[in-house]
Formats: structure tokens, sequence, C-alpha cells
């Protein structure tokens, strides 16, 4: 049987051996441009297969004279296109999430502001410093900044907020 005639029989009586009798034919031909395409055997795995999921669907309206290794070829060079493209942009957004994820902390502001925290730092009353790096640094809650300094929770907020005491 032809190419035209076995489409026919797989999409009239819904065929499996028609249809694999096409793949097989034409298997290595989509594969072969599919790799040269996306440059990548995954990728030409994806492709490949996706083009025969596109002939199944097809397969009714394909007429006499078409000739099915062209319309493959030509399908396999726009699918890979399509999934080079998602794929690069995948890759795209990946590399920019990680970028971010991986981001120095604070970038230049962080530079400008950090030797005046430790100006800051050093200026303070030996239990003001210690109350902001119980509170900030080890992040200890309002209670057990008060109890760390000998002194109870309205203490303990009182000299990491002093307004509070108004």
């Amino acid at each position: 049987m032809n190419d035209i005639e076995l489409l026919r029989e797989y999409s009239v009586s819904g065929s499996e051996q028609a249809f694999a009798t096409l793949v097989a034919r034409y298997i290595d031909l989509v594969y072969s441009a599919a790799l040269r395409q996306a440059a990548d055997p995954h990728l030409a795995e994806e492709v490949t297969q996706a083009i025969f999921i596109l002939l199944a669907n097809k397969a009714q309206t394909f007429r006499n004279g078409v000739i099915l290794s062209g319309w493959l070829y030509r399908a396999a060079r726009f699918v890979a296109a399509d999934i080079v493209r998602t794929e690069n942009r995948r890759r795209s957004r990946e590399q920019k999430a990680m970028e971010i994820l991986y981001e120095p902390r604070g970038g230049s502001s962080w530079d400008e502001i950090a030797p005046l925290l430790d100006e800051a730092m050093a200026g303070l009353t030996k239990v003001d410093r210690n109350a902001v790096l119980l509170r900030f640094f080890e992040k200890k809650d309002l209670k057990e900044v008060g109890q760390a300094l000998g002194t109870n929770e309205d203490a303990g907020l009182s000299l990491i907020c002093p307004s509070a005491n108004r």
C-alpha cells in the first residue's frame, strides 16, 4: 500500500497496523530532520513524537498526490523550531530565576550602608547593642530578649523601640 492508502485505512478504520507501517517507513527521516534542527537528541525525540501525533490527527485531510516524506520533513522543521524556541525561553526564564536567587543581597546600597551600620552599632551602649543583636541578628522575640538581658518583655521592647514607652 502507498502512503495515502495507509493514511486512509488508518483514518477510516483506525488501523494501528497501517499507522505503524507509516511510522516505520518515516521515523528515521523525521528524527534525522528533527535532530539537525534541534541539535539535541532529547528534543529531536520530542519533535519526532509530536510529528507523528500531528500526522495521526491530520490523517484524514491528506489527498492523492501529497508526498508524505515532503510533508513530514517540512512539519519536522516547523515543529522543531517551535520546540527549540520554547526550550530556549524556558532556559532563559530558569537562568533569570537562578540569577535572582543567587544575586548578592543588597547590591551597592548595602555596600554604602554596611560601614554606617557598624559605626552606629559601635556607638550604642553595651545593653542596647546586645538588645539589637539579640532581636534583629539572632531573631529572638521580645520575651527572649528581655530574659537574656535579665529583664522582662516590656523592658526588652523599650530597649528595641524606645518610643513604645510613650
